[in-house]
């Protein structure tokens, strides 16, 4: 709960779910990601609320998310920020590309933009690369339907070094 606007949020999501039993990278990198992020920001302060957000039936149709976020629109849910994290694991060609997948709606694209000054800021070993339009096929995209900024952090689903072994029993 934020300290000065408990009632304003920030997001931080994946999906847990999976087409069948395997899913090392679609979704369990994510949501790892979302674990972690849970436990190293426990121990700060903030102004503002976050919510960590675990999304069932993204694989179906962004079920989970949708719903949430038509919720939180017909509140007038006051969200800053959505961080959506879908498949962070992969990178064969070693070289740190993650994608940024943004979007035209609802300053997306500043929130891309911000999270490129943090990684550089911060000298995060990663090369983030903005994506837009980007995809619209993961859950932040239900946060972009309804006015809200959001982005994809992904590995390279457009740049090339994408999991082969993306929805298989490999994977």
């Amino acid at each position: 709960t934020g300290s000065l606007y408990p009632d304003e949020y920030y997001m931080i999501c994946a999906h847990y779910d999976a087409v069948d039993y395997y899913c090392a990278d679609d979704n369990a990198s994510g949501t790892a990601a979302v674990l972690e992020a849970a436990r190293i920001f426990s121990q700060i302060d903030f102004e503002y609320s976050i919510i960590y957000a675990l999304w069932d039936e993204e694989e179906i149709g962004l079920v989970g998310s949708n719903n949430y976020a038509v919720e939180a629109a017909a509140n007038g849910d006051i969200i800053h920020a959505v961080v959506n994290m879908d498949m962070i694991s992969w990178d064969a060609d070693g070289d740190g590309v993650v994608e940024l997948h943004s979007s035209y709606n609802a300053n997306s694209n500043l929130l891309a933009d911000y999270m490129m000054e943090m990684v550089q800021l911060y000298d995060i070993a990663v090369n983030p690369v903005i994506e837009l339009p980007g995809t619209s096929a993961s859950d932040h995209a239900s946060f972009w339907n309804h006015g809200y900024p959001s982005v994809l952090v992904i590995e390279e689903y457009y740049g090339g070094d994408f999991n082969p072994y993306y929805h298989t029993e490999q994977d």
